[in-house]
């Protein structure tokens, strides 16, 4: 796999150009669409949406962030979020994912594992590559390493197989940075690729950063960061398919 960070970032478009002329159209169809709904009261199931095919199936990957029914929520936990995939067939269903953003007891945290999980937004971004990683950002996960009870608005992504299983998760910054890592995720068409967006990084200036996604050791391959307070760069990242 290259290392180019042009490269890299030719194909994970942070910028969008809108070109004149340039106007593509598509068919829907309203005859026997396919619905999926979410499971509770105000869970704002389809906040975020990705496609997702594998070597036998299609499927949508479908953010919940505000949804209060899974097993987490049976733990203490207000509102975590929840990721669904969702089959495309009509008579499909949508299936919640296991997808655990905490970050490991072992690291002596001062808060409980219900304080950094309480309203996360889990599936607040998802990200997709055909045959590749699936990402599953909570962007409001909150935590610090400082020993005291003050907790920091960090977030953080889960990068999960094609099994739909957590191989390890991802973050920009320091567990006492108020970055909100993950309000926007990409991965590459090839799949080599994962950006993350972290908006409130160093007083609202930003960054958007990119990892190897064959490794689950935080490997950067490049970064942009804004230049300016509130220029909030990687609030949203968008991916070129050309």
């Amino acid at each position: 796999m290259s290392r180019n960070v042009v490269a890299a970032v030719a194909n994970v478009v942070l910028l969008v150009l809108l070109l004149p002329g340039a106007i593509l159209g598509y068919n829907v169809d309203t005859q026997q669409p396919v619905v999926r709904r979410g499971f509770g009261e105000d869970s704002f199931f389809g906040f975020s949406v990705a496609q997702y095919r594998d070597s036998t199936d299609s499927w949508m990957v479908v953010g919940a962030p505000r949804d209060n029914t899974t097993t987490l929520s049976n733990q203490d936990v207000s509102r975590p979020g929840a990721v669904y995939k969702c089959g495309v067939s009509q008579n499909s269903v949508c299936e919640v994912i296991d997808v655990d953003t905490d970050i490991s007891d072992s690291m002596n945290l001062a808060e409980t594992r219900a304080e950094r999980l309480n309203n996360q937004w889990l599936g607040s971004s998802v990200a997709t590559a055909e045959d590749g990683p699936i990402v599953a950002c909570a962007h409001r996960y909150k935590t610090n390493e400082g020993g005291n009870r003050k907790l920091y608005i960090v977030g953080n992504c889960a990068v999960l197989n094609q099994n739909f299983s957590v191989e390890y998760q991802r973050r920009s910054c320091s567990l006492t940075s108020k970055c909100q890592t993950g309000t926007s995720a990409q991965v590459s068409q090839d799949g080599d690729v994962l950006v993350l967006g972290s908006p409130r990084r160093n007083l609202g200036q930003g960054l958007a950063q990119l990892f190897e996604t064959d490794s689950d050791y935080a490997t950067t391959m490049g970064k942009v960061n804004g230049s300016a307070n509130s220029d909030y760069m990687g609030n949203r990242i968008l991916r070129s398919t050309v």
